[in-house]
């Protein structure tokens, strides 16, 4: 829904990052044989895009295949895991997110990269230098914003309009 609009595309573009990695963690709680765990970047706010690369040194067809992730809870999961229309399969993945910004990707096959189209968490915008014990998110120090300029107006209008909701509310 981000991209519900060429302009929300335009506004967030500075935020959109992309990561790419052939590490996996080397974790031993698997959930089940083929998987494996991949620790994400700390700011990401949420995922839009997500696949891996498959490795296969018997099958051709499969090896550098490139199929989509696909995000399930841990029920759904349980639920899915054996149905090879819904689980894992040769042009599926799935993903289970675990703690500390680590994920459990799931696969019939050998993973050998994954790849993580994501909006970044924004920094706060900091308008002046904090004095201890204040900070906002740990940080002290001026911080500009990240955003795209023309996107502050926006924010603000938003930000007043929020205030006014709050007050009308409590009356």
């Amino acid at each position: 829904m981000f991209e519900l609009t060429e302009e929300d595309r335009r506004y967030l573009s500075d935020l959109v990052k992309t990561y790419s990695t052939s590490v996996s963690e080397p974790i031993n709680y698997h959930i089940i044989k083929n998987s494996k765990f991949f620790k994400l970047p700390n700011d990401i706010l949420f995922i839009t895009y997500e696949s891996v690369k498959l490795e296969s040194k018997d099958d051709s067809c499969i090896n550098n295949k490139v199929i989509k992730v696909q995000p399930v809870t841990q029920d759904e999961f349980h639920k899915i895991k054996e149905n090879p229309f819904r689980g894992a399969n040769d042009n599926r993945a799935l993903r289970l997110d675990v703690e500390d910004n680590m994920v459990e990707i799931v696969s019939n096959q050998n993973i050998k990269e994954y790849l993580v189209r994501y909006v970044k968490r924004p920094l706060p915008i900091i308008l002046v230098n904090l004095e201890s014990p204040l900070s906002i998110e740990d940080r002290q120090e001026i911080t500009p914003s990240e955003l795209n300029p023309i996107l502050h107006n926006k924010v603000v209008n938003y930000a007043v309009r929020l205030a006014l909701q709050s007050k009308s509310i409590g009356k």
